[in-house]
């Protein structure tokens, strides 16, 4: 007969340890990416959210900029992740044109599931002290006085601000060559010196603000309280339009629900604090903070918007 000690040793063996609890999140770093440069809009929405967040969870979390290839560099960098909410990224308008734009995909909108639409800001029709239209008719009747030798600058090839021209010249029913910049300062610096006719600045600078580039039209829905005197491109007689730079947040499919429901309201709660809305606005920027669902349906819209001006215009990734 076995030993009692022996027997209560082998019936302790045989029950099964209990399955260790999961670690609250984050237990660990996360890393935000943001897929283009620092010091644009993307940057400053994408760090200050950050340092909110991350002030409320007591949490390390560290913005990395991957810049290149249109947000590919980036949205690689997330997909290359794993799908447990310790990597998330920043996404523009840039993450849905790229796609439209190439032949060979290199990543589809599909990967990605919306955490929310942080922000936005509108854009800006600035003209350089070559032009003399000092409102939107004026600039149409100068433009065409130019033979389609005018000139538009943007913040980079296939950006918003490219397409949101496009979709602007379409509507005004002229032409005009694209000149595609690496950023939105380089262009405005441009048309600041008079090298480039005009251009949908990203964000209103202190330059703008001042007058230089002298702004013509605003490109949101209601006039800009920046630039109380400027009207809007709907009040120029041109209705539906609307043109800007926006900022959302996204992770990989397949990140748990509970994850991106906790980025959502800790996203939310930061949009609410006034220091926030405050150094975002003060750069032009609007605050949102949408529902992911809300956020899902907006990104349809504007993929619709793009692919529809990419077509008609046939425009190319080298345009």
């Amino acid at each position: 007969m076995r030993p009692l000690t022996v027997l209560l040793a082998a019936a302790v063996l045989a029950v099964p340890a209990p399955a260790p609890a999961e670690d609250a999140y984050p237990s660990r770093p996360i890393r935000i990416i943001v897929p283009l440069a620092a010091g644009g809009g993307t940057d400053i929405v994408a760090r200050t959210i950050v340092q909110a967040v991350a002030e409320e969870w007591q949490a390390n979390i560290a913005v990395e900029n991957r810049t290149g290839g249109g947000t590919v560099i980036g949205a690689q960098a997330l997909l290359n992740a794993p799908a447990d909410g310790y990597t998330l990224m920043f996404n523009t308008a840039s993450f849905l044109i790229t796609p439209l734009l190439l032949a060979a995909k290199p990543f589809e909108r599909s990967q990605v599931v919306p955490v929310s639409l942080v922000a936005a800001s509108p854009h800006v029709l600035v003209v350089s002290r070559n032009v003399p239209a000092k409102d939107v008719g004026e600039l149409v009747t100068w433009i065409k006085s130019k033979g389609g030798s005018a000139t538009f600058a943007s913040f980079g090839n296939g950006s918003s601000g490219h397409l949101g021209t496009e979709i602007l010249l379409r509507r005004l029913g002229v032409q005009m060559v694209h000149v595609p910049y690496r950023g939105n300062a380089p262009a405005l610096t441009d048309v600041l010196a008079d090298h480039v006719d005009l251009m949908l600045a990203d964000h209103m600078d202190g330059n703008i603000k001042a007058g230089r580039p002298r702004p013509v039209a605003f490109a949101g829905e209601q006039r800009s309280v920046s630039l109380p005197d400027v009207p809007t491109v709907i009040e120029s007689g041109y209705p539906g339009y609307v043109s800007m730079s926006w900022y959302g947040l996204v992770a990989r499919v397949g990140t748990p629900q509970a994850v991106i429901d906790k980025w959502h309201a800790a996203v939310t709660n930061a949009l609410q604090k006034p220091d926030v809305r405050a150094k975002l606005i003060e750069q032009g920027i609007d605050p949102i903070g949408s529902a992911p669902a809300d956020f899902a349906r907006f990104m349809d819209t504007e993929e619709a918007k793009y692919a529809e001006v990419i077509r008609a215009g046939n425009i190319k990734p080298g345009d």
